[in-house]
């Protein structure tokens, strides 16, 4: 529900009075008690009840006037967070892995490991999470390869290693977007200041390849200045659940006879969540009702069709789940739901500021101001969360730049500068015009 103008009781008036206490002591001025009897009658048991009336017809329309304009997006909205793998708990049903085989990765095989060293595809040794800003993860990126050894049990032989951003979880991402547009929903920047931070370590060469027979023991890799941020066995969650579902056994015949509408049954996954129904060749078409999610198909029957179901109310933290979930959700107000609900936009700085604030950001970074300029001004590079969303109909070098500025509340926190780029990928979504960047002051 939106939050609201005006007091948090709900009264008709902007101030909180309490009538019942004011009558009470007005009525001590009266000297007579018979007189005082029959002015409590009256207004005790006759104007009281009429003001208490009045309130609850009011706050009905209220409420009636605020589900009309809620937003709907607030079902979607994408938290997360990262846990230690040994952390975590399948009984937690908010939270969940984003690629369940991280729960028991593979062990690797030395001749697999040898067969891919420096393809693009290479097997991953070991995935780390880095602990550090997103601009010491930059240069991570750019320093890539690092020296090592691998060990087996014929012994020793150096090699060097490189590091790449986890393919999988941005692959992931990259789904997600794919599914939003497939189910037509409004893509929401997602916070990804955890996901970005993850990186796979892959075998580049060895320079003395190991005998045929030999086993694999293990690997050393110097990381250099980045040791001291790196860290193993770390895995992210998400508030996204994958789903299978299967035909009812009653269909209705679509009006062209050829098509069937199936009903998702979202009532055992409970209806205050959002859905996400996985791209399928044999789904024609998807169609929201209240409680319930119809898809039209060709196929009179199926089985095992995919969907996600998120769950979009607070993430219940588990034993040693220590670091803060991340959302995209935005605070909804009673103007930012009207602006919403109508498809409006307002160009003015205290809308870009309201947009902003709307972003749960405030434990981390606030804005403090912005300015346009040319679209040649020399501006430090920032990385877009929204990287597989590209804009390649008009050129970004082309467009002025709408530069922001931050501080932040916590100059050591290392997420800072992290969101700052899921502050800027937002608006840069919002505001097509300009070439959107930002910057901690």
């Amino acid at each position: 529900m939106p939050e609201r103008a005006g007091t948090d009781d709900g009264r008709l008036f902007e101030y909180p009075f309490d009538f019942e206490a004011y009558i009470q002591e007005r009525m001590k001025e009266i000297d007579d008690w018979d007189e005082r009897r029959f002015a409590k009658t009256v207004l005790l048991d006759g104007l009281l009840r009429v003001m208490r009336v009045t309130e609850e017809k009011y706050r009905r329309l209220e409420e009636r006037v605020y589900s009309e304009i809620e937003n709907e997006i607030s079902r979607y909205a994408i938290q997360s967070t990262v846990i230690s793998r040994g952390d975590y708990d399948p009984t937690n049903t908010t939270l969940f892995p984003i690629c369940m085989d991280d729960l028991a990765p593979p062990a690797p095989d030395l001749a697999s490991v040898l067969e891919t060293a420096g393809q693009g595809d290479a097997c991953p040794l070991e995935t780390r999470y880095f602990r550090c800003d997103a601009a010491a993860c930059r240069r991570l990126g750019e320093r890539a390869v690092f020296r090592g050894s691998i060990q087996t049990d014929q012994g020793s032989c150096p090699a060097r290693f490189r590091l790449t951003r986890a393919r999988r979880y941005r692959d992931a991402l990259s789904h997600l977007y794919d599914l939003f547009l497939y189910n037509a929903i409004p893509w929401t920047t997602v916070n990804s200041c955890y996901l970005d931070k993850f990186f796979d370590l892959s075998l580049e060469a060895v320079e003395e390849e190991p005998g045929p027979d030999a086993k694999w023991l293990g690997f050393q890799v110097d990381l250099e200045e980045w040791e001291q941020f790196a860290q193993p066995d770390q895995i992210p969650l998400w508030n996204l659940e994958e789903i299978s579902f299967s035909s009812k056994d009653f269909v209705m015949p679509c009006i062209d006879s050829r098509d069937y509408e199936h009903e998702l049954p979202i009532a055992e996954f409970g209806e205050e969540n959002g859905y996400l129904v996985e791209r399928n060749t044999e789904i024609t078409g998807i169609r929201r009702e209240p409680g319930r999610i119809l898809l039209r198909s060709p196929s009179e029957t199926f089985e095992n069709w995919v969907g996600y179901r998120v769950v979009p109310g607070p993430s219940t933290h588990s034993l040693r789940y220590a670091d803060p979930v991340v959302s995209n959700r935005k605070k909804q107000t009673f103007l930012s739901s009207c602006i919403n609900h109508l498809g409006g936009r307002l160009h003015t700085r205290a809308d870009l500021f309201r947009r902003v604030e709307e972003l749960e950001i405030q434990e981390y970074i606030r804005v403090k101001g912005f300015s346009l300029l040319d679209a040649d001004a020399d501006c430090p590079p920032l990385d877009d969360m929204n990287w597989f969303a590209k804009d390649e109909l008009f050129p970004l070098d082309k467009r002025r730049i709408l530069y922001i500025e931050f501080t932040a509340n916590d100059p050591s926190c290392y997420l800072n500068d992290a969101m700052v780029q899921f502050v800027v990928s937002q608006i840069q979504l919002d505001e097509g015009e300009y070439r959107c960047t930002g910057v901690l002051v």
